[in-house]
């Protein structure tokens, strides 16, 4: 009967330490799934970020794209405009004043079609005509600039 203790008590000691082996790589699956999923769940993360980050790169470089045709194309046309203006020569004429003209009307009437502001023009009618202000009567002579082909 000792000897079947004893091989009994060996045969519980070999199943405890199979038990334990058993558990350790029940466990260990375990970990492994529980690691893989997490790698996983991580990659899909990162693949996630990247996809919104490729969307803002999209969204950022159409909106480049418009912005550098929109303003372009602005500047293409105020160019455009600048070289048809030297192709106007500047000519000068005579005008005489009738009652109720100052140099503001004047300049009204003609400062856009001289590429002047009006202000700019009335300070190149006096330069041009030696006024000491912006005094002048009805009946004078004031020559004026204008722009034409």
């Amino acid at each position: 009967m000792e000897m079947y203790m004893g091989m009994s008590r060996g045969m519980e000691i070999v199943d405890l330490h199979q038990k334990i082996q058993s558990d350790w790589q029940k466990s260990s699956h375990m970990s492994k799934r529980i690691a893989g999923r997490r790698i996983l769940h991580i990659a899909m993360e990162r693949r996630e970020r990247r996809r919104k980050l490729r969307n803002i790169a999209m969204a950022l470089l159409m909106a480049a794209a418009f912005f550098t045709g929109f303003f372009g194309r602005t500047l293409f046309d105020a160019y455009a405009k600048e070289e048809s203006e030297h192709d106007l020569q500047r000519y000068y004429t005579s005008i005489q004043l009738e009652p109720g003209d100052n140099l503001w009307k004047i300049a009204s009437r003609y400062a856009e079609k001289a590429g002047y502001t009006a202000a700019e023009y009335v300070e190149e009618l006096k330069r041009m005509n030696r006024l000491p202000n912006e005094q002048v009567h009805s009946g004078e002579y004031l020559t004026i600039v204008y722009l034409a082909e």
